[in-house]
């Protein structure tokens, strides 16, 4: 590793001295909506860099945290068995346009504007006796659209500071599509030349060069490299300053991969670029944009490998304006860390597992990825609907869901770290929604009190701003069975909530029936999943599957460090019921509770293949026809074809069983 940082710096440290000036070449195109008729799937952009896009462009507001879910469904193609955490509804939503508008509402003219829609859904229904009956219960949702006024020029991004650090750890070595860790032994495996051909460094490598491809002249860029030690090849400087061709060769040519990874080592150096810099200090978050780009496999095992410490140094960076993204390489990317690291203010990751695959979800959206417009939105419900018993039961989309407390009336409902912009439609915005489950109050009295929500947020010029709306819901006015959907947008974010929540089920009840290799099979394992004890009285059958017995879904246990504080375990997140006519009606879809801990004790995750137990196969092929209802419904036939490729690609894993009720 020393020689290869002493060949690194030898061969382009020299470019920081380098007078030339090359100014950077922008594609400078026009943003262009491809019509593709009605009832198409989303709509294919070009982001244009800089002022030069059109101004009769229009955008709304997208969440940060996840940008995807390509980790997991490299990971299902691949036959691997993803991580929870590699599905989340903030990442499956960024696939998809939300339309969340009434025609009673007057465009928006605002920097945002939160779309209010209500949806009363009833949950999967899997036997006829379902069809009508009164003892199935009905959800009651309220979709938040992330709507704009913005125009393109008015969300064109800042001239921007930007520092790369790079992974270049002996798991980036490995190729793209394997997993670096053997799977039985935990071991670094020896790789064939075929194999070693195309790996998560070149990958890695294409995707800074992606990078570099979008910035303009007036923008400052900085190289790190980083294994078990770092390095600075480039010092951060304009890239009028820079030779930007032979900047990219010397990367491609040059960067190899080697050593252990110690991230926060990385990190730190990236982070003493920026704030060493005192022209980059000087300016505003106005005026320009401060960012580090962490390009990495995120398997830590050197230095401070803690979600703790990496997570204090990406706080500590947004405090001072210093702000991240993560673009995680190669199938096992380790979304369960970094998904814990992302839940802060001005950041977002995304995985990618080809130069292509960086083109579409990166480089092409690059402007808008790098310049977060609103930050720290708070939504609250006014005391006088709490008090006639209106309740916020769950929050999907906020990329904080951890940090979510339904019992708290005096602090804000739910805090959404930063908003970016997202391309907006005739079907909507992109990745545009956020999903609240709510509970009406239980008297007619109380119900004529309406829900009234208080959005608060802070823009890049740090001016707070407030609007406050009453939702109308007609309670008094909604079936008696059946269902009700305000807008298209509404009726798809039920369906992905509960998509996603279907597929993370699944997947963490498979990581606790066989917590690690060596598998055991035990629900005793440190791969089982655990909710803190304030979560066992209400979440499982209470707020959820509420017709179904509790003792079916968790299991009380006490932490043997701590005898006075219980713990829920989880028995099942996916519940079918059987042939009796007493029993529940509906499939059980139990979320995964926030928190949710995993007795895991290291981040460098290893394959497994994928498996499917019985009971997850059965709750999967009757989510299946629910899934091409409700595509059908709101008209976007690449929902239903993607999102069903999933279910029959996990679907297909069956035979024999292997002793323990799974498929492979």
């Amino acid at each position: 590793m020393k020689t290869n940082m002493a060949r690194l710096r030898a061969s382009i440290a020299g470019l920081a001295a380098l007078a030339l000036i090359f100014p950077a070449v922008v594609g400078g195109r026009d943003l262009r909506q491809e019509e593709e008729g009605e009832g198409a799937g989303p709509t294919t952009f070009t982001i244009a860099s800089g002022p030069s896009a059109s101004a009769e462009a229009d955008f709304g507001f997208a969440t940060g945290g996840a940008q995807d879910v390509s980790n997991f469904r490299a990971n299902i193609k691949a036959g691997k068995l993803p991580l929870p955490t590699d599905v989340t509804f903030g990442g499956v939503v960024k696939d998809y346009f939300f339309d969340t508008s009434s025609p009673d509402q007057a465009p928006c003219q605002e920097l945002f504007c939160p779309r209010f829609s209500y949806a009363l859904s009833r949950p999967p229904r899997i036997s006829p006796r379902a069809e009508g009956d009164p003892a199935v219960p009905r959800d009651l949702f309220l979709t938040v659209g992330l709507d704009s006024g913005m125009t393109a020029e008015q969300a064109a991004r800042k001239d921007i500071d930007l520092v790369v650090v790079l992974d270049i750890s002996g798991s980036m070595f490995s190729p793209f599509d394997r997993y670096y860790y053997d799977p039985d032994t935990g071991q670094e495996r020896e790789l064939t030349e075929d194999e070693a051909r195309v790996t998560k460094m070149k990958v890695a490598v294409e995707a800074v060069v992606g990078a570099i491809e979008k910035l303009r002249g007036n923008d400052r860029l900085g190289v790190v490299l980083f294994d078990d030690d770092a390095c600075v090849p480039k010092g951060l400087e304009r890239l009028a300053c820079t030779d930007v061709d032979r900047l990219k060769r010397e990367i491609r040519r040059d960067v190899a991969a080697s050593g252990g990874t110690d991230i926060s080592l990385g990190y730190d150096r990236g982070t003493a670029e920026l704030r060493g810099c005192r022209a980059c200090s000087r300016a505003s978050l106005a005026e320009r944009e401060r960012r580090i780009l962490l390009v990495t496999d995120a398997q830590p095992n050197l230095g401070d490998t803690s979600e703790s410490g990496l997570l204090a140094r990406i706080r500590a960076n947004a405090a001072e304006g210093i702000f991240t993204t993560v673009i995680g390489v190669g199938l096992d990317f380790n979304t369960e860390l970094v998904e814990a690291l992302v839940a802060v203010r001005g950041a977002n990751y995304f995985s990618v597992h080809t130069p292509g695959a960086f083109k579409e979800r990166v480089a092409d959206r690059f402007d808008l990825i790098v310049n977060p417009l609103v930050f720290d939105l708070t939504l609250a419900v006014d005391p006088e609907s709490v008090s006639a018993g209106w309740k916020v039961l769950a929050a999907y989309g906020t990329g904080a869901d951890e940090e979510f407390d339904e019992g708290a009336s005096d602090r804000p409902l739910i805090e959404i770290p930063t908003l970016f912009p997202s391309p907006k439609t005739a079907a909507g915005v992109r990745g545009g929604v956020i999903l609240l489950r709510v509970s009406a109050p239980n008297n007619d009295g109380a119900a004529e009190t309406p829900l009234r929500v208080t959005a608060s947020y802070e823009d890049r010029s740090e001016q707070r701003r407030e609007v406050t709306r009453d939702v109308p819901f007609p309670l008094d006015r909604m079936p008696d069975s059946g269902e009700l959907y305000q807008s298209s947008g509404a009726r798809k974010a039920v369906l992905l909530a509960r998509y996603t929540d279907l597929l993370r089920g699944w997947l963490a009840a498979e990581w606790q029936r066989c917590g690690a290799p060596p598998a055991t099979c035990s629900a005793d394992d440190h791969g089982a999943w655990y909710a803190p004890a304030q979560q066992c009285a209400t979440w499982a059958g209470g707020r959820y599957c509420e017709n179904w017995p509790r003792d079916d879904l968790v299991r009380a246990v006490t932490k043997q460090e701590d005898q006075s504080e219980d713990e829920c375990a989880v028995r099942s997140f996916l519940a079918v019921p059987g042939d009796g006519a007493g029993g529940p009606s509906s499939l059980c879809i139990l979320p995964l509770p926030p928190p949710l801990v995993r007795r895991l004790g290291r981040w460098e995750r290893q394959s497994r293949p994928l498996t499917v137990s019985d009971d997850s196969a059965r709750a999967l092929e009757l989510f299946a026809p629910y899934l091409a209802a409700q595509a059908q419904a709101v008209g976007d036939p690449e929902l239903l074809e993607t999102e069903r490729n999933v279910l029959s690609s996990v679907l297909q894993r069956t035979g024999a069983g292997n002793g323990d009720g799974a498929r492979r």
